[in-house]
């Protein structure tokens, strides 16, 4: 091998430098993203001889994620409710709990939804529309029973939402 390229979204950014035998290394500083965004670049190497062969590694991705300025991932905000406010239903019913979450920090995705009941986990990951997350529970016994949300975003932030109380009659 006489020379290596390497290139990042088809754009030549280094020419490799022999180090020893046959290694080449070379070195690129990405561009810096917006705070707390995350940018994926497609990088290829290839290598030519003196005897104008040439060939390629398989291309690899790169992920380069710039943290939040503050340097502190903000939990995402949930409010939980239900469509029209209504707590008190009559047995048996289906309730629509809605859960609408918010990451404040830039970038930042909410990836998980839980519906817990007191202190138990009774759903993940429920349909979802946007920001806005539902839960079908049929209830049948006549019972007071109180739930929350945990919503978890791709930084490890967990935010739990208000407390609701339904009765059912």
């Amino acid at each position: 091998m006489t020379s290596v390229s390497f290139r990042v979204d088809g754009v030549t950014v280094a020419q490799g430098a022999r180090s020893a035998g046959d290694r080449f290394d070379a070195s690129w500083t990405p561009p810096v993203g917006a705070p707390g965004t995350s940018t994926t670049y497609v990088l290829n190497v290839s290598a030519g001889t003196d005897q104008s062969l040439s060939g390629g590694a398989p291309p690899r991705l790169i992920t380069v994620v710039t943290p939040p300025t503050s340097g502190v991932n903000q939990p995402p905000a949930v409010a939980l409710s239900t469509p029209g406010g209504q707590t008190y239903f009559l047995e048996p019913t289906t309730v629509t709990l809605v859960a609408d979450v918010t990451d404040a920090d830039a970038g930042d995705v909410v990836d998980r939804v839980e519906l817990y009941l007191g202190g138990t986990r009774v759903a993940a990951t429920p349909t979802r529309s946007g920001q806005r997350f539902q839960f079908q529970l049929d209830l049948a016994a006549a019972t007071s029973s109180t739930f929350t949300v945990r919503a978890y975003d791709a930084h490890g932030g967990v935010g739990i939402s208000n407390p609701l109380t339904f009765t059912i009659r």
